[in-house]
Protein backbone atom coordinates (compact mmCIF):
# COMPACT_ATOMS: atom_id res chain seq x y z
CA UNK A 1 0.00 0.00 0.00
CA UNK A 2 1.15 3.48 -0.97
CA UNK A 3 1.59 5.92 1.53
CA UNK A 4 0.37 8.96 -0.51
CA UNK A 5 -2.30 8.81 -3.15
CA UNK A 6 -2.70 12.23 -4.67
CA UNK A 7 -5.87 12.41 -6.65
CA UNK A 8 -5.29 14.98 -9.90
CA UNK A 9 -8.65 15.95 -12.32
CA UNK A 10 -7.27 16.85 -15.36
CA UNK A 11 -8.86 18.65 -18.15
CA UNK A 12 -7.44 20.79 -20.85
CA UNK A 13 -4.28 21.92 -18.54
CA UNK A 14 -1.57 21.08 -21.57
CA UNK A 15 0.03 24.30 -20.66
CA UNK A 16 0.51 23.70 -16.92
CA UNK A 17 0.58 19.86 -17.24
CA UNK A 18 4.14 19.26 -17.31
CA UNK A 19 5.14 21.60 -14.05
CA UNK A 20 2.12 19.44 -11.55
CA UNK A 21 3.55 16.29 -12.78
CA UNK A 22 7.41 16.81 -12.66
CA UNK A 23 6.84 18.28 -8.78
CA UNK A 24 4.83 14.82 -7.83
CA UNK A 25 7.37 12.89 -9.91
CA UNK A 26 10.03 14.35 -8.03
CA UNK A 27 8.75 14.28 -4.36
CA UNK A 28 11.14 13.52 -1.89
CA UNK A 29 8.49 10.74 -0.33
CA UNK A 30 8.96 8.07 -3.20
CA UNK A 31 6.12 5.82 -1.76
CA UNK A 32 3.17 7.49 -3.62
CA UNK A 33 0.33 6.90 -5.96
CA UNK A 34 -0.61 9.55 -8.62
CA UNK A 35 -4.00 9.17 -9.42
CA UNK A 36 -5.07 10.93 -12.74
CA UNK A 37 -8.69 11.16 -14.03
CA UNK A 38 -8.76 13.13 -17.46
CA UNK A 39 -11.93 14.68 -17.93
CA UNK A 40 -12.61 14.35 -21.66
CA UNK A 41 -9.62 16.32 -22.61
CA UNK A 42 -9.65 18.67 -26.37
CA UNK A 43 -5.73 19.26 -25.73
CA UNK A 44 -2.64 17.20 -25.55
CA UNK A 45 -3.34 16.74 -21.62
CA UNK A 46 -3.95 12.70 -21.90
CA UNK A 47 -0.97 13.00 -24.71
CA UNK A 48 1.14 14.42 -21.99
CA UNK A 49 -0.59 12.07 -19.11
CA UNK A 50 0.26 8.60 -20.82
CA UNK A 51 4.07 10.28 -21.69
CA UNK A 52 4.62 10.53 -17.85
CA UNK A 53 3.05 7.45 -17.18
CA UNK A 54 5.64 5.24 -19.43
CA UNK A 55 8.56 6.64 -17.44
CA UNK A 56 6.27 6.12 -14.44
CA UNK A 57 4.85 3.57 -13.15
CA UNK A 58 3.29 5.17 -10.30
CA UNK A 59 0.93 7.34 -12.24
CA UNK A 60 -2.04 5.40 -12.69
CA UNK A 61 -4.30 7.08 -15.40
CA UNK A 62 -8.16 6.56 -15.68
CA UNK A 63 -10.18 7.92 -18.44
CA UNK A 64 -13.79 9.30 -17.03
CA UNK A 65 -16.58 7.25 -18.50
CA UNK A 66 -19.26 9.14 -16.74
CA UNK A 67 -21.59 11.39 -19.74
CA UNK A 68 -19.46 14.50 -20.38
CA UNK A 69 -20.19 17.64 -17.87
CA UNK A 70 -20.10 15.48 -14.72
CA UNK A 71 -18.12 17.78 -12.91
CA UNK A 72 -15.46 18.32 -10.45
CA UNK A 73 -16.82 16.24 -7.81
CA UNK A 74 -17.88 13.38 -9.47
CA UNK A 75 -14.21 12.88 -10.76
CA UNK A 76 -12.90 13.04 -7.25
CA UNK A 77 -14.49 10.36 -6.89
CA UNK A 78 -14.09 8.54 -9.39
CA UNK A 79 -10.03 8.63 -8.13
CA UNK A 80 -11.01 7.92 -4.50
CA UNK A 81 -12.50 4.61 -6.03
CA UNK A 82 -9.31 4.11 -7.38
CA UNK A 83 -7.12 4.81 -4.74
CA UNK A 84 -5.09 2.85 -2.58
CA UNK A 85 -2.68 5.18 -0.59
CA UNK A 86 -2.74 5.25 3.71
CA UNK A 87 -3.41 8.85 3.19
CA UNK A 88 -5.37 11.33 0.21
CA UNK A 89 -3.89 14.38 -0.67
CA UNK A 90 -5.41 16.39 -3.74
CA UNK A 91 -3.98 18.48 -6.71
CA UNK A 92 -5.33 20.31 -9.38
CA UNK A 93 -3.34 20.04 -12.65
CA UNK A 94 -2.79 23.96 -13.03
CA UNK A 95 -1.09 23.46 -9.59
CA UNK A 96 1.58 22.20 -8.19
CA UNK A 97 3.41 21.07 -5.06
CA UNK A 98 7.18 21.37 -3.03
CA UNK A 99 9.00 18.41 -3.31
CA UNK A 100 8.93 17.84 0.32
CA UNK A 101 5.00 18.36 0.49
CA UNK A 102 4.14 14.67 0.38
CA UNK A 103 6.70 13.56 2.88
CA UNK A 104 6.02 16.53 5.48
CA UNK A 105 2.69 16.33 4.71
CA UNK A 106 2.56 12.48 5.77
CA UNK A 107 5.13 12.72 8.71
CA UNK A 108 3.11 15.13 10.00
CA UNK A 109 -0.62 13.43 10.01
CA UNK A 110 1.23 9.72 10.68
CA UNK A 111 2.98 10.86 13.57
CA UNK A 112 -0.51 12.77 14.97
CA UNK A 113 -2.76 9.95 14.30
CA UNK A 114 -4.81 12.23 12.87
CA UNK A 115 -8.43 11.50 10.64
CA UNK A 116 -6.75 14.70 8.73
CA UNK A 117 -4.38 17.55 8.73
CA UNK A 118 -4.41 21.06 7.59
CA UNK A 119 -1.14 22.48 5.75
CA UNK A 120 -0.57 26.06 4.25
CA UNK A 121 0.14 27.42 0.79
CA UNK A 122 1.58 29.99 -1.28
CA UNK A 123 -0.56 31.53 -4.41
CA UNK A 124 1.61 32.15 -7.88
CA UNK A 125 0.92 35.37 -9.86
CA UNK A 126 1.30 34.16 -13.32
CA UNK A 127 1.33 37.73 -14.63
CA UNK A 128 4.14 38.90 -11.86
CA UNK A 129 5.84 35.65 -11.28
CA UNK A 130 5.60 36.70 -7.72
CA UNK A 131 4.79 33.91 -4.93
CA UNK A 132 2.86 34.97 -1.69
CA UNK A 133 2.11 32.87 1.13
CA UNK A 134 -1.53 32.55 2.22
CA UNK A 135 -2.15 34.39 5.29
CA UNK A 136 -6.21 33.93 5.92
CA UNK A 137 -7.27 30.43 6.05
CA UNK A 138 -4.91 28.97 8.53
CA UNK A 139 -5.36 32.26 10.18
CA UNK A 140 -9.08 31.66 10.34
CA UNK A 141 -8.26 28.07 12.77
CA UNK A 142 -6.06 30.65 15.25
CA UNK A 143 -8.74 28.86 17.76
CA UNK A 144 -7.38 25.90 18.16
CA UNK A 145 -3.19 26.80 17.09
CA UNK A 146 -0.39 28.42 19.53
CA UNK A 147 1.27 31.32 17.91
CA UNK A 148 3.68 29.70 15.88
CA UNK A 149 0.96 28.12 13.63
CA UNK A 150 1.16 25.02 14.99
CA UNK A 151 -1.93 22.81 16.67
CA UNK A 152 -2.05 19.88 19.81
CA UNK A 153 -4.82 17.35 18.44
CA UNK A 154 -8.53 19.12 17.83
CA UNK A 155 -11.53 18.77 16.93
CA UNK A 156 -14.68 21.35 15.49
CA UNK A 157 -16.82 19.84 18.70
CA UNK A 158 -14.53 22.99 20.32
CA UNK A 159 -15.15 25.46 17.99
CA UNK A 160 -15.61 28.74 19.49
CA UNK A 161 -15.88 31.06 16.38
CA UNK A 162 -17.20 30.78 12.80
CA UNK A 163 -14.12 31.67 11.23
CA UNK A 164 -13.29 28.13 11.54
CA UNK A 165 -15.53 27.13 9.13
CA UNK A 166 -15.02 29.90 6.55
CA UNK A 167 -13.11 28.17 3.64
CA UNK A 168 -13.42 24.63 2.62
CA UNK A 169 -11.02 23.87 -0.17
CA UNK A 170 -10.29 20.20 -0.05
CA UNK A 171 -6.35 20.78 -1.51
CA UNK A 172 -4.62 22.49 1.36
CA UNK A 173 -5.06 19.28 4.26
CA UNK A 174 -4.23 15.38 3.81
CA UNK A 175 -7.06 12.73 4.40
CA UNK A 176 -6.75 9.03 6.37
CA UNK A 177 -7.96 6.92 3.18
CA UNK A 178 -9.41 4.69 6.29
CA UNK A 179 -11.37 7.68 7.90
CA UNK A 180 -12.79 8.93 4.71
CA UNK A 181 -14.06 5.17 3.47
CA UNK A 182 -15.37 4.61 6.88
CA UNK A 183 -17.52 7.57 6.94
CA UNK A 184 -18.52 6.94 3.26
CA UNK A 185 -17.50 10.28 2.70
CA UNK A 186 -17.78 11.87 -1.00
CA UNK A 187 -18.08 14.59 -3.59
CA UNK A 188 -21.34 15.77 -4.20
CA UNK A 189 -21.48 15.93 -8.24
CA UNK A 190 -21.78 19.80 -9.32
CA UNK A 191 -19.89 21.77 -11.54
CA UNK A 192 -18.35 24.50 -8.17
CA UNK A 193 -18.33 24.42 -4.77
CA UNK A 194 -18.02 20.64 -4.73
CA UNK A 195 -15.94 21.14 -1.87
CA UNK A 196 -18.01 22.66 0.67
CA UNK A 197 -20.39 19.53 1.42
CA UNK A 198 -16.78 17.06 1.51
CA UNK A 199 -14.93 19.68 3.83
CA UNK A 200 -18.28 19.98 5.86
CA UNK A 201 -18.32 16.04 6.35
CA UNK A 202 -15.06 15.84 7.19
CA UNK A 203 -14.93 18.00 10.23
CA UNK A 204 -18.20 16.78 11.78
CA UNK A 205 -16.98 13.50 11.39
CA UNK A 206 -13.01 13.93 12.31
CA UNK A 207 -11.67 13.42 15.79
CA UNK A 208 -8.29 14.00 15.55
CA UNK A 209 -7.22 17.22 13.09
CA UNK A 210 -3.85 19.06 13.70
CA UNK A 211 -1.97 21.62 11.65
CA UNK A 212 1.02 21.88 9.88
CA UNK A 213 2.04 25.55 9.50
CA UNK A 214 4.42 25.02 6.10
CA UNK A 215 3.34 25.84 2.76
CA UNK A 216 3.31 23.04 0.82
CA UNK A 217 1.14 23.84 -2.21
CA UNK A 218 1.39 26.24 -5.11
CA UNK A 219 -1.93 27.76 -5.89
CA UNK A 220 -1.67 29.15 -9.34
CA UNK A 221 -3.68 32.27 -9.85
CA UNK A 222 -3.60 32.50 -13.70
CA UNK A 223 -3.41 35.87 -15.83
CA UNK A 224 -6.22 37.45 -17.61
CA UNK A 225 -8.70 34.79 -15.52
CA UNK A 226 -12.08 35.07 -15.82
CA UNK A 227 -15.65 34.69 -13.88
CA UNK A 228 -16.71 30.81 -13.88
CA UNK A 229 -20.09 30.18 -16.40
CA UNK A 230 -22.74 32.22 -14.19
CA UNK A 231 -25.32 29.17 -14.73
CA UNK A 232 -22.60 27.11 -12.75
CA UNK A 233 -22.65 29.57 -9.54
CA UNK A 234 -26.34 28.56 -8.73
CA UNK A 235 -24.70 25.20 -7.85
CA UNK A 236 -23.71 26.86 -4.90
CA UNK A 237 -27.01 27.18 -2.62
CA UNK A 238 -27.39 22.72 -3.23
CA UNK A 239 -23.94 23.11 -2.03
CA UNK A 240 -24.77 24.83 0.74
CA UNK A 241 -27.77 23.47 1.32
CA UNK A 242 -26.43 20.42 1.59
CA UNK A 243 -23.53 21.70 4.18
CA UNK A 244 -26.22 23.29 6.21
CA UNK A 245 -28.09 19.51 6.40
CA UNK A 246 -24.69 17.83 7.67
CA UNK A 247 -24.67 20.54 10.05
CA UNK A 248 -27.88 20.52 11.75
CA UNK A 249 -27.50 16.13 11.94
CA UNK A 250 -24.92 16.60 14.26
CA UNK A 251 -27.06 18.67 16.76
CA UNK A 252 -23.82 19.94 17.88
CA UNK A 253 -25.45 23.21 18.98
CA UNK A 254 -22.11 25.52 18.46
CA UNK A 255 -21.59 24.01 14.84
CA UNK A 256 -25.63 24.83 13.77
CA UNK A 257 -24.85 28.64 15.67
CA UNK A 258 -22.17 29.88 13.68
CA UNK A 259 -22.69 28.07 10.16
CA UNK A 260 -25.30 30.67 8.98
CA UNK A 261 -22.56 33.21 9.16
CA UNK A 262 -20.22 31.51 7.09
CA UNK A 263 -23.17 30.36 4.49
CA UNK A 264 -24.30 34.39 4.45
CA UNK A 265 -20.91 35.91 4.02
CA UNK A 266 -20.52 33.20 0.74
CA UNK A 267 -23.60 34.33 -0.78
CA UNK A 268 -22.90 37.96 -0.48
CA UNK A 269 -19.43 37.62 -1.86
CA UNK A 270 -20.31 35.36 -4.61
CA UNK A 271 -23.34 38.23 -5.51
CA UNK A 272 -20.86 40.93 -5.51
CA UNK A 273 -18.64 39.48 -8.08
CA UNK A 274 -21.72 37.91 -10.18
CA UNK A 275 -24.12 40.86 -9.88
CA UNK A 276 -23.62 41.60 -13.32
CA UNK A 277 -24.02 38.45 -15.12
CA UNK A 278 -27.37 37.45 -16.59
CA UNK A 279 -28.35 35.30 -13.14
CA UNK A 280 -28.57 38.30 -10.93
CA UNK A 281 -32.05 38.39 -10.26
CA UNK A 282 -32.46 34.85 -9.68
CA UNK A 283 -29.52 34.55 -7.46
CA UNK A 284 -30.77 37.98 -5.47
CA UNK A 285 -34.28 36.31 -5.15
CA UNK A 286 -32.48 32.97 -3.99
CA UNK A 287 -30.25 34.71 -1.78
CA UNK A 288 -32.76 36.98 0.06
CA UNK A 289 -34.83 33.25 0.43
CA UNK A 290 -32.05 31.88 2.65
CA UNK A 291 -31.93 34.86 4.58
CA UNK A 292 -35.43 34.99 5.35
CA UNK A 293 -35.07 31.50 6.74
CA UNK A 294 -31.66 31.96 8.42
CA UNK A 295 -33.84 35.54 10.04
CA UNK A 296 -36.76 33.13 11.38
CA UNK A 297 -34.61 30.28 12.72
CA UNK A 298 -31.21 31.82 13.90
CA UNK A 299 -30.03 34.43 16.28
CA UNK A 300 -28.77 36.30 13.83
CA UNK A 301 -28.10 38.94 15.98
CA UNK A 302 -25.05 36.62 17.90
CA UNK A 303 -23.46 37.02 14.85
CA UNK A 304 -23.31 40.64 13.95
CA UNK A 305 -19.22 40.78 14.59
CA UNK A 306 -18.83 37.90 12.04
CA UNK A 307 -20.76 38.94 8.79
CA UNK A 308 -21.28 41.57 6.54
CA UNK A 309 -24.39 42.55 8.51
CA UNK A 310 -25.62 45.88 6.61
CA UNK A 311 -25.68 44.29 3.59
CA UNK A 312 -27.46 41.46 4.95
CA UNK A 313 -30.20 43.84 6.71
CA UNK A 314 -30.58 45.43 3.11
CA UNK A 315 -31.40 41.90 1.09
CA UNK A 316 -34.08 41.19 3.83
CA UNK A 317 -35.59 44.69 3.40
CA UNK A 318 -35.18 45.88 -0.38
CA UNK A 319 -36.58 44.38 -3.23
CA UNK A 320 -34.21 42.98 -6.45
CA UNK A 321 -34.89 46.90 -8.08
CA UNK A 322 -34.29 48.96 -5.01
CA UNK A 323 -31.17 46.67 -3.73
CA UNK A 324 -29.40 47.25 -7.79
CA UNK A 325 -30.46 50.84 -7.06
CA UNK A 326 -28.60 51.35 -3.86
CA UNK A 327 -25.91 49.73 -5.44
CA UNK A 328 -25.23 51.81 -8.34
CA UNK A 329 -25.79 54.74 -6.69
CA UNK A 330 -22.89 53.57 -4.38
CA UNK A 331 -20.63 52.90 -7.71
CA UNK A 332 -21.33 56.11 -8.47
CA UNK A 333 -20.06 57.51 -5.71
CA UNK A 334 -17.32 55.72 -5.74
CA UNK A 335 -16.69 56.62 -9.67
CA UNK A 336 -16.50 60.73 -8.20
CA UNK A 337 -14.12 60.13 -5.02
CA UNK A 338 -12.91 56.90 -3.08
CA UNK A 339 -9.44 56.19 -1.98
CA UNK A 340 -8.85 52.20 -1.38
CA UNK A 341 -5.91 49.95 -0.66
CA UNK A 342 -4.28 47.88 -3.55
CA UNK A 343 -1.63 45.41 -3.59
CA UNK A 344 0.88 44.95 -6.14
CA UNK A 345 3.97 43.24 -6.61
CA UNK A 346 3.34 41.58 -2.73
CA UNK A 347 3.07 45.92 -2.51
CA UNK A 348 0.31 47.79 -0.54
CA UNK A 349 -0.73 50.80 -1.73
CA UNK A 350 -3.59 53.53 -1.97
CA UNK A 351 -5.27 53.88 -5.26
CA UNK A 352 -7.36 57.35 -5.13
CA UNK A 353 -10.29 57.44 -7.77
CA UNK A 354 -11.58 60.82 -8.80
CA UNK A 355 -13.83 61.24 -11.50
CA UNK A 356 -12.97 57.67 -12.65
CA UNK A 357 -9.02 59.05 -12.88
CA UNK A 358 -7.39 56.18 -10.75
CA UNK A 359 -4.21 57.51 -8.81
CA UNK A 360 -1.69 55.15 -7.12
CA UNK A 361 -0.22 56.46 -4.37
CA UNK A 362 3.40 54.47 -3.37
Amino acid sequence: MPKVSIVVPVYNVEKYLNQCLESLINQTLKDIEIVCVDDYSTDNSLKILQEYAKGDSRIKIIKNSFPKGRNWGGTRNLALDNATGEYIMFLDSDDWYELDACEKAYNHVSNNDNDFAYFNFKFFYEDTGVFNIDDTRLNCLSEFSSEGGESNNFSFREIKTPKSLSYGECWYKIYSNKFLKKHNIRFPEYKMMEDIPFYIQVITCAESISILDEPLYIYRQRANSSLRNPDDIMDLFETREMAYKTILATKNQLLIKYYPATYINSLLGFYKRYRKTKIKKQYFHKMKECFLYFNQNHNINELKEYIKYKEYRKVLKYNYFIFSCIELSGELSKFIFSIKNDKKNGKKRKIITFFGIKIPLS
